[in-house]
């Protein structure tokens, strides 16, 4: 596995495709079941004015089960480096469920992560191009994922999903990533001229006051088992694989620099997830939809101030 810094190694990358409105996106029997998100500041309130309409998916939903919704998943993703220095990065995903009996029809995608801080030592963070490229990407699955007709009580095994970025394989699952020195398949997703995606950096090696820039492809893959603790709310772990590739950095001298961290990290098994139901508290501009978007502004008060702006 090629690594590249410390705090990459959780990076994850699991839009929401066209829709009809007249398609529910929320259990209209148990729409009082979503969780609460009153207006104010620490709610994420937008304006519905800067959101573009952004349709649920136009998904046969006659006969649907009650599980049927869209949920906001946050990842809690744990690394070592060196063996003793554990690293934290969480995702938000946007999670579509149509449940008939144990049959789920799912749709995944990563609406955003933030990457920790490593103090006095790194720190990165995720441009709004390389969000909208992530937004871009997202997994649909149909199968027996739940291990019973009756959701509540039963336990939540959807398939992996796989996400490359940064990079345009024949075979995405399996061949090698491009590098630098082998930039084949180097894939320029956020059109900003440089290979791969990018991701804004600094470390101590180039002095933390430099902004500085670091090219990667990325492949990764989540393995969820959860539990369907009621009709809105799902708990479990994530086991996360990842594979890291740097094509180039904006200071390839003090990027060199970090390469022995890099190369002593290990990621946790067993991430934890929680998943709410959404409703209309976060259809922020009424479409009969919540979008990564209004996922990104609600998710403090879903899932604590990490997520505060």
């Amino acid at each position: 596995m090629r690594r590249a810094l410390p705090v990459l190694v959780a990076l994850g990358a699991f839009g929401c495709g066209p829709g009809s409105s007249d398609v529910p996106f929320a259990r209209d029997d148990h729409r009082s079941l979503a969780p609460v998100v009153e207006a104010g500041a620490d709610a994420g309130v937008v304006d519905p004015a800067l959101l573009p309409p952004d349709p649920l998916e136009a998904w046969d939903t006659a006969g649907a089960g009650p599980l049927t919704g869209v949920f906001a998943l946050e990842a809690v993703v744990k690394a070592k480096v060196a063996g003793s220095l554990e690293v934290e990065e969480r995702q938000l995903l946007r999670i579509r469920i149509v449940q008939r009996g144990r049959e789920l029809h799912e749709k995944t995608t990563v609406c955003t992560l933030k990457l920790p801080v490593v103090k006095d030592v790194a720190e990165l963070t995720i441009p709004q191009a390389m969000t909208d490229v992530l937004r871009g990407q997202s997994v649909e699955a149909t199968g027996d994922f739940l291990s019973s007709d009756s959701p509540v009580g039963a336990t939540w095994t959807p398939p992996p999903s796989p996400f490359l970025v940064g990079a345009s394989l024949a075979h995405p699952d399996s061949d090698p990533l491009p590098t630098e020195a082998a930039p084949t398949g180097q894939a320029d997703q956020d059109a900003d001229g440089a290979p791969g995606v990018t991701v804004n950096a600094r470390l101590v090696t180039c002095g933390m006051d430099v902004p500085e820039r670091l090219y990667v492809a990325l492949r990764t893959s989540s393995t969820i088992s959860g539990t369907i603790t009621s009709l809105d709310l799902i708990e479990g772990t994530d086991d996360v694989s990842l594979d890291l590739a740097t094509l180039g950095s904006s200071d390839p001298a003090c990027m060199a620099a970090a390469g022995p961290i890099a190369s002593q990290i290990a990621v946790q098994p067993g991430s934890a997830i929680t998943a709410h139901r959404l409703g209309d508290a976060q259809d922020a501009n009424h479409d009969g939809n919540v979008s990564c978007a209004e996922i990104e502004a609600a998710a403090a008060a879903l899932f604590g101030p990490y997520w505060a702006p």
